[in-house]
Order: C-alpha cells, then structure tokens, then sequence
C-alpha cells in the first residue's frame, strides 16, 4: 500500500516538472519574439508634449502637434514652425500628457532586459528587444538597430536617470526598422547632443533638451518639465507597411572587371532607389563620400580595389552596389614600327643623241682646159679648139644620204660634178647629165681629130 502512494506521488511531481518546462518554452517563446510596442493612445500625435514650458530659440521645426499641459508658456513659434496644432492648457493636451504618463509607466515595467555594459551605447549592432541601464545611458558614435527583416521589431531602452547623446551621434536603423517602434524611457531627464541624430519616441519622467540643430525622427514627450529646442527637427515618424526590400544602389560606370593605368582619370555614375513602400533615400554615397551622383576611381597605385556605392533610406535601412578594378602601372613606350622602304624612282628615258654633225665635204675640183695650142695646118672658123679635162676629183668624205653637194660652173664652162645619189635626179632628167656632157665632149673631139687628120693628108 504504501509502495503504491509513493509511486502516485513520483508520478504526479513527474507531472507537474513537465507542464512547468512547458510553461517556460512557451514563455521563452513569448520573449523570443520580441516585445510589443508600447501603446502612446493620444500622445501618438504630438512633435513636443511638456508639462511645464515649451521653448525654441531659431527656427525649430516640428512635423507634428505641440502640446502642454498643465503649463501654459509656449514660446519662440514664430520663428518656429509647427505642421499641426498647438495645444496649451486645454483637454487635449491633457489628455495627450495622461496618454504619455501611461506609456512611460509600460515602458518602464518592461522585464527581461538586457543589461547595457557600462551604459554606453554606440558603435554597436543590436537587434529587437529591451536594453536596460540601472543609471545613465549614453550615445556616442553611431548606434545601429538592425530589425532582421521584421518591420513590427521593437526597440525599448531603459535609463534609470539620464539620457544623453554626444555631439554628432547618430543612431541608424536597419533590416526594416522603423522609427515608430523605437522607445527611450528615461528616469529624469535626457540631453541631446548637437547635431545629433535620434530614432524614436523619448519619455522622459522630467524634462527634454535639445541642442543646436539635433534631429529627432519620433518625439519628445516630457512628463513634468520644460521641453527646450534650439533649431531642432522633430517629426513624428508613421508605422508605414514594411518596404518590399532595402534600397538599392546601381553603379551605371564603369562596367566592373576593368583594367586601368596609374593615374588614370576614371569617372563614375551611380544612382540609389528606394524600394516600395519606403520612406524615400536619405544619402546616397560612393567609396569617397561623393554625394552627386558623379565620383572618379582611385587609380594612385597599382592593385585591384573595389568601390562601393551605399543607398541608405530615411528608415536608415542600407543597399550597396560594388565593382572590382585593377590600377597597373604605365607600360614603356615601344619602338615605332620601322617605316616602309621607299620604292626607288622609274628609271629616267633614255637621252636621245643628238643629230650627227653635217659631214664635211670637199667640193670636186674642175680643170678647165685651156686653148689649145693651133696647129699648123689652118683651122676652120668657128672651130673650137680640143679641150684637155681632168677628171673630177671625188670629196674625201662621202656626202650625207639625200643631200646634194653641187658647185655651180662658171658661165660658158663645162663642169664636172660628183655623181648624183639619192632624191631626184637634177633638171629633171633620168640620165645623169655629166656623164652626157662628156659623152658629147668625147665626141666632138674625135670628129675635131678625124677632119685634122685628113687636111693634114690633102695637102
């Protein structure tokens, strides 16, 4: 009997160990997923809630409603500006700082914090969940909220007394993120450094300052103190559907892959888009921090870099667009190619000779011969007397083919000329007339000798 009620026992502590780790895994599950947003009610729609005075020294600008409640001192709008209404003293700003008091109450009961090392924040990636400081928490550098692709992610940071963000620290969200899920809850009062950005909603059990030209993206809602802006920015951020993806960045030249020279002047195009649905792209930068759209390659020294363009949104949600490229130093110059070997000149006409130098000529010499002496028998009148002839002389040089070497006789006396060669024969006739003159001669002379001969004999 008594083995059997020990063992119901053991049965049931089984039992009841089991449902207890249940418990757990699904409270461990609750967790995981990150807590929920704390609910602002009316509160949602204020820039700038406080409970005592608003001031703004420069031209503050708040996108968003001003209220204040219970006090009544609102000052330095103009030259500031606010996009919605002013709220002072009435039931709506009432209702609005009972709203803020509620949240602030939500936010500070949060458990399961993680515990911020040191209370300094900055240079650091965190992901959703609540991040708790027993004291102060401080901002310096940049602070990076990554949402993982979860748009509904929430951020929720826990001060027990101070917030206080250093002169130009930033905080950037990422992975979807989105500024109106982003809580600071903070035990007294926080202090915005200058030029400083912040991502969120503060909620602040005392008072608010900013500093010149800090930039707000959520609100700053003081339970009981002032609010005091010195050209600040504050604009109420919206829970927009989460954008289809991160922005993108498209490097449109060069193409990646190329290879260049020392020293090489290589500009650059780039664009950055928002995806669908985002709050629009607040930089768009290069490898250099150009910002026109327009850069140049670093080409000082040999090696292979990369250059990067980043697109970030207004949500502080990042895209990048790379190319890789190659710097080699400038090659030698070669040797120019030897230039072609002249073709020489077209060999120069043959010079023609020039025309042969007339021959020279000896005219022929005629011997005319002269009275013969009278013989003694009695000589007829009118009879001539012989006529001795030496023959012609012939020129030593031949005459030039065609040209006709004549030597004109002198009046009544027979001339013995060269024999005609080539062109037409002279005065016309077939028959050489030096040769018939002879022929008559010869003939004469021996009629002459015969009538001699026989007078001779008669007497």
């Amino acid at each position: 009997m008594h083995f059997r009620i020990t063992r119901a026992l053991n049965r049931g502590l089984a039992a009841l160990v089991l449902l207890t780790m249940v418990a757990l895994l699904v409270g461990g599950g609750a967790d995981a997923a990150g807590p929920s947003q704390v609910a602002l009610g009316t509160a949602a729609g204020f820039a700038v809630l406080a409970g005592s005075t608003v001031t703004s020294t420069g031209a503050s600008s708040l996108r968003g409603e001003l209220g204040l409640s219970p006090g009544t001192a609102v000052t330095g709008f103009p030259p500031g500006t606010v996009s919605g209404g002013v709220y002072a003293a009435d039931s709506q700003a009432m209702t609005g700082q009972t709203d803020a008091t509620t949240a602030y109450r939500d936010a500070a009961g949060l458990t399961g914090a993680q515990t911020v090392a040191a209370g300094t924040l900055g240079g650091q990636t965190l992901t959703p969940g609540v991040y708790r400081s027993a004291s102060s928490l401080a901002l310096t550098g940049n602070l990076v909220l990554d949402a993982q692709g979860d748009a509904g992610a929430v951020f929720i940071f826990q001060a027990g007394s101070t917030l206080t963000t250093a002169s130009g620290s930033t905080v950037t969200l990422s992975g979807g993120a989105q500024a109106c899920n982003v809580f600071w809850q903070v035990g007294s009062s926080a202090t915005l450094g200058t030029g400083s950005v912040l991502q969120g909603t503060i909620l602040a059990l005392t008072s608010i300052t900013a500093d010149v030209a800090a930039t707000v993206y959520g609100r700053l809602l003081a339970q009981s103190g002032a609010v005091t802006l010195d050209a600040n920015e504050v604009t109420v951020p919206s829970c927009a559907a989460a954008p289809s993806g991160p922005p993108t960045a498209t490097i449109g030249t060069p193409a990646g892959g190329g290879t260049y020279t020392v020293g090489q002047v290589v500009p650059t195009s780039f664009s950055c888009q928002e995806a669908t649905g985002g709050p629009g792209i607040a930089t768009c930068l290069d490898s250099h921090g150009a910002a026109s759209g327009s850069g140049a390659l670093t080409t000082s020294t040999p090696g292979t870099f990369t250059y990067t363009v980043t697109a970030t949104s207004k949500s502080g949600q990042t895209g990048t667009a790379s190319i890789q490229y190659t710097v080699v130093a400038a090659a030698t110059g070669n040797a120019g190619t030897p230039g072609a070997t002249g073709n020489g000149g077209a060999p120069g006409a043959t010079g023609n000779g020039g025309a042969p130098g007339a021959p020279g000529t000896v005219p022929p010499t005629s011997t005319t011969g002269g009275a013969g002496t009278p013989g003694s028998g009695n000589v007829a009148v009118g009879a001539t007397a012989p006529v001795t002839t030496t023959p012609p002389v012939v020129a030593a040089t031949p005459p030039v083919v065609g040209t006709t070497v004549t030597t004109p006789p002198a009046s009544g006396t027979p001339v013995v000329g060269l024999p005609h060669t080539g062109g037409a024969p002279p005065h016309g006739g077939g028959f050489p007339w030096v040769v018939l003159i002879l022929v008559v001669a010869a003939g004469a002379a021996t009629a002459l000798a015969r009538r001699s001969r026989g007078q001779r004999r008669g007497t």
